[in-house]
């Protein structure tokens, strides 16, 4: 709200130490994802981890690293990524916040506090000289001197010092020093009653911004993530929703016409009209409230300049900022993906350069595979970006050339993948900020695959040469190949994304364990490498105990799967006993080989593995072994995955043969111990199975939603589908 200086008290309510009352909004009325207002309640044990006596980040055990480049950094992996990218670079910039003019401890007096190198600011009851702005006659943008000595004011005592050294960055898109370094201190209080300091007071809170390139979403969406991260610098030290009301001002620090097609993001920050240079006239304007976020371009900044440690991915902040803007703009949230019809989303550019030379070639390639749905979308100023949205949150495979519409990405669900169909010799770019996401990501590698146009020989000379300033073609059959490539990343994300944690057993959580299964705890499993090569033996407990790391040792195991004259598969329900993923449902049998003469031989269709699935299908399901002969068991591959348990100290990280046997005879006599209960499923079942049962074993999640629907289909001659050199790896679950 603006209004002239009149006399009389005025209630305000601000961002800044803001005491949370019961006359506030409801709960449900703050238009916050649930992740928002979990954690800006005031809950000591669900905070963001900016805010200073909040013990751990949001989101650092998500935070995904290699082990391998860890040993680069004395400190862990995934704290490092916090720092540069997560909510723990929030942490680092609010601690060096300090008071730039500090208060007169008047009610009516000013104070301004400002980050190092003054990118980022807040303050009360300060005023903005515009008289003198409206005489420049030019357009100012990206200016450095819309401000002239004096055109900022306020009561309160300036620690001269601290602005001189913190002067020095001066950047219109770096640093508010071109701004702030004519702070002028006054002697009159600005509050609401006197007149000669102040022509309008402004009550609204009011947030100044230095925008980026409107036209390129690239740049333009640096402005709104490092809005968004501003709003939580500028919360108290225990954030409240407050912190993300839209009762606010923005002001762009602009003389002209703010356009552009992502225009619609800024309803997700204020439900106002925007404000510029030119809205207040030629008068002194004093804010109550004033913030000065950070920029789009700071050094080593979010995230046009971020240095990200190698090996990791998935900041917690990014995401927060993905589930903020779709929901202020009310894009329905996707939880699930079929991955029977994955939806790729191809982006078409209208450009004069990195245009893709024979997309209806391409399209026409993926559209004769099984499985896809492709849309081939032309974002453009005609399509609402709303629109744009929608389209991008329902995509599971994102293909472009390297151009800014591959920010896009923001807004994928978190099993997508990203395919930069030719990264233009820039690989870090895009690659990059899909670490930051979380997403996968794949682009082209086959150099004799790909077909660059004769150049324009109209080129400046600056550009020659550059592979960004070329159109390109593709190979058909390679360009399906990356596809299917994308495809499998997304659906093993996918599964590993919908694994539902199910019931914790109490056991897991005490030192008193079901004693039968504590006697198996001791039974030798078989240790192997990564190409499955035997390297020892330990405890089953051991080879299900997870270190510090989240890491137990890579062992030897089983999946079997039972199908009756029907072909349906005996299911099997694990008992409420069972170490790991007790009470989850999974196929006929799964277990270990064990490190003994006769079951550690993988000669001869792995003989050793099929005598222990022989030995294991007795002891839990009581079926004999003239009904589940050896001969009749059928090797056909071997997958390799890792995930924890429900909770508790266990979990799996397996290579795991799979075994299929097409039984005459099946009689079954559950062991309680070992199972809960059984029932028989049919091949037209099986997606209504997972989206009932979301309480699956991860090994027959990554099944079900990859292979087993097509060897399923082609059970009566299962041989065709043996692959006994490949081992399909399976991102883990951290």
């Amino acid at each position: 709200m603006v209004r002239p200086v009149s006399p009389g008290f005025v209630l305000w309510v601000g961002w800044v130490g803001l005491v949370w009352t019961a006359t506030g909004p409801p709960f449900r009325d703050w238009n916050l994802p649930k992740a928002h207002l979990e954690r800006s309640w005031g809950h000591r044990d669900a905070c963001w981890g900016h805010e200073p006596d909040c013990s751990q980040s949001m989101g650092l055990d998500e935070i995904q690293c290699q082990p391998e480049y860890s040993h680069f950094h004395k400190r862990p992996a995934k704290s490092v990524f916090d720092d540069q990218s997560g909510f723990g670079y929030l942490r680092k910039m609010r601690s060096s916040v300090r008071p730039l003019c500090r208060s007169a401890g008047h009610p009516a007096s000013s104070n301004l506090n400002c980050s190092d190198q003054l990118t980022f600011c807040q303050g009360r009851n300060l005023m903005i000289d515009f008289r003198p702005i409206m005489d420049i006659g030019r357009t100012l943008r990206y200016d450095m001197d819309v401000l002239k000595e004096g055109g900022i004011h306020g009561r309160c005592t300036l620690n001269r010092l601290f602005l001189q050294e913190h002067s020095n960055l001066m950047s219109p898109l770096q640093s508010w020093a071109p701004e702030v370094r004519y702070f002028q201190t006054d002697k009159v209080f600005f509050n609401g009653t006197d007149s000669r300091m102040c022509d309008v007071y402004v009550e609204r809170p009011t947030i100044l911004m230095k925008l980026d390139a409107t036209v390129n979403m690239y740049h333009h969406f640096c402005d709104f993530f490092n809005l968004y991260l501003s709003l939580h610098l500028n919360g108290s030290d225990r954030m409240s929703p407050e912190a993300f009301s839209t009762d606010i001002n923005i002001l762009i620090w602009e003389n002209i016409d703010y356009h552009s097609s992502f225009r619609p993001t800024f309803q997700a920050f204020t439900q106002h009209p925007l404000l510029d240079l030119r809205s207040f006239g030629a008068q002194r304007v004093c804010f109550r409230k004033l913030m000065l976020p950070a920029l789009p371009r700071l050094i080593f900044g979010l995230y046009y300049n971020t240095p990200i440690i190698q090996g990791c991915r998935n900041s917690a902040l990014f995401r927060a900022f993905s589930e903020f803007i779709l929901h202020r703009l009310r894009i329905p949230e996707r939880v699930e993906t079929d991955s029977r019809q994955l939806r790729v989303t191809l982006l078409s550019r209208l450009t004069k350069h990195r245009r893709i030379i024979n997309q209806e070639q391409l399209v026409a390639a993926l559209n004769r595979e099984t499985g896809y749905h492709v849309e081939v979308a032309y974002f453009t100023h005609k399509n609402p970006f709303e629109q744009q949205l929608r389209t991008i949150h329902s995509t599971d495979i994102l293909i472009g050339l390297h151009g800014a519409g591959l920010t896009h990405m923001f807004f994928l669900p978190p099993w997508a993948t990203v395919f930069e169909l030719y990264n233009c010799e820039d690989a870090g770019c895009y690659q990059d900020l899909t670490h930051l996401c979380g997403l996968n990501y794949i682009t082209w590698t086959n150099r004799t695959a790909l077909f660059p146009q004769s150049e324009d020989p109209n080129l400046d000379s600056e550009h020659k040469g550059q592979p960004k300033f070329n159109n390109y073609a593709f190979d058909p059959l390679e360009f399906v190949r990356k596809v299917n490539e994308a495809g499998q990343l997304m659906i093993r994300k996918s599964v590993m994304l919908s694994l539902n944690p199910g019931k914790c057993l109490a056991s897991t959580l005490s030192p008193k364990i079901d004693p039968v299964q504590e006697k198996l705890l001791e039974e030798r499993c078989i240790l192997v490498d990564e190409n499955d090569r035997k390297i020892g033996s330990d405890s089953k407990r051991n080879c299900h105990t997870l270190d510090d790391r989240g890491q137990s040792p890579l062992h030897r195991a089983f999946s079997l799967f039972i199908f009756n004259e029907n072909n349906e598969i005996l299911m099997q329900q694990r008992s409420d006993d069972k170490i790991t993923f007790p009470g989850l449902w999974t196929n006929t049998c799964c277990s270990h080989p064990l490190a003994v003469p006769e079951e550690q031989d993988v000669s001869n269709e792995a003989i050793g593995v099929r005598r222990a699935a022989q030995r294991r299908v007795l002891s839990e399901l009581g079926i004999l072994p003239e009904h589940c002969p050896i001969e009749k068991m059928v090797y056909l591959t071997r997958i390799l995955y890792s995930a924890p348990s429900q909770c508790g100290q266990w979990g799996e990280n397996e290579l795991d043969y799979i075994l299929f046997l097409k039984a005459k005879t099946l009689k079954f006599e559950p062991n309680p111990n070992e199972v809960k209960e059984v029932m028989f499923m049919k091949a037209n079942q099986l997606d209504d199975f997972i989206q009932d049962r979301p309480n699956l074993t991860p090994w027959f999640a990554l099944l079900a939603r990859s292979f087993l629907p097509k060897w399923w289909a082609g059970v009566e001659t299962i041989e065709q589908f043996k692959d006994h050199t490949s081992i399909h790896k399976f991102p883990s679950k951290s």
